[in-house]
């Protein structure tokens, strides 16, 4: 990566021009400092310059990187010991349009896609299993607990299912009861829930309380 290396040049010039300033002021006030070693004035700026360069080039790279969690392997997670991330994923027309982003051009889709590939990069609990249901006019069960990171990112990365769905308005409530029937079995607390949509739905057909196995329901 060059950018951490002109970041750490840049950061050396800086310190070596200031370190000049600071010798050439310290050189007013030596004959004051019989007892100070001279070598201290040379080795002290060396050792500053190269220490804050390193220290630049390090920080500069763990910015850059991309988010990764480190994850062993494992083979089968008893059911009472899972983790569970319940995504509703809602796929209306309405999230193709192109008005999302920093600048405005992504669909509501793709950006909804990167916020949530993020979220996925960050998660090390080697017990999560993840649960995709997709919401329209109805609500359909994509994925089920699966370990699979990369089944999910293939399902975000703008995969067009509004037409599994016949055409009407949007209820994402029904995605909701999808998701509570789907986790009714769950141990309590063990399922966070995440809520992807750009908010056009029709309302409620009434109001009911989360089932226990959501810990932390978000949108």
């Amino acid at each position: 990566m060059t950018t951490p290396i002109l970041v750490a040049l840049a950061t050396t010039i800086l310190v070596v021009v200031a370190e000049f300033v600071h010798a050439r002021r310290v050189a007013l006030v030596q004959p004051l400092m019989p007892q100070v070693p001279r070598a201290l004035f040379v080795v002290a700026p060396l050792v500053r310059v190269l220490t804050l360069t390193a220290l630049t080039w390090a920080l500069t790279t763990l910015f850059l990187l991309p988010p990764k969690a480190h994850r062993s392997k494992m083979k089968t997670i008893e059911p009472k010991e899972r983790e569970h991330l319940l995504l509703v994923l809602d796929v209306s027309p309405s999230m193709r349009l192109q008005d999302a982003g920093e600048v405005g051009k992504d669909s509501r889709s793709r950006r909804a896609s990167s916020l949530v590939s993020s979220l996925l990069e960050r998660v090390s609990d080697e017990k999560m299993h993840f649960t995709v249901i997709a919401t329209y006019s109805g609500a359909k069960p994509v994925v089920k607990e699966s370990r699979d990171r990369e089944v999910l990112l293939n399902i975000l990365n703008d995969l067009n299912m509004q037409y599994a769905f016949e055409v009407g308005k949007t209820r994402l409530f029904a995605g909701l009861e999808e998701a509570a029937k789907i986790a009714k079995d769950w141990r309590p607390d063990s399922a966070t829930l995440v809520l992807i949509s750009d908010g056009d739905t029709v309302p409620p057909p009434e109001c009911r309380a989360c089932p226990p196995q959501w810990a932390e329901p978000w949108s």
